[in-house]
């Protein structure tokens, strides 16, 4: 019983430092080699666009990142193999 007390507050533990190393705050800078704040994100004018893209949704329509131009859009993809 205490044993298995110690080895559930063991891994509580270990969890909880590996969640904690992840949840810095980001402001979306990260730090470079000498201390200094580098952007991680692209300016807009140096982004190119992504190629076309389509496919076909659950409803069975199709879809193509065309009509998506200008808006976020997050893609999930799935596969049954």
């Amino acid at each position: 019983m205490r044993r298995s007390v110690v080895l559930v507050l063991g891994l509580a533990l270990l969890a909880s430092v590996t969640l904690a190393g992840g949840c810095g705050g980001s402001d979306g800078a990260t730090s470079g080699s000498n201390g200094s704040s580098v952007e991680s994100t692209a300016a807009a004018a140096s982004r190119a666009p992504a190629p076309d893209f389509s496919g076909v949704t659950l409803a069975g329509t199709e879809a193509s990142l065309k009509s998506y131009r200008g808006k976020p859009l997050v893609l999930i993809f799935w596969a049954s193999w």
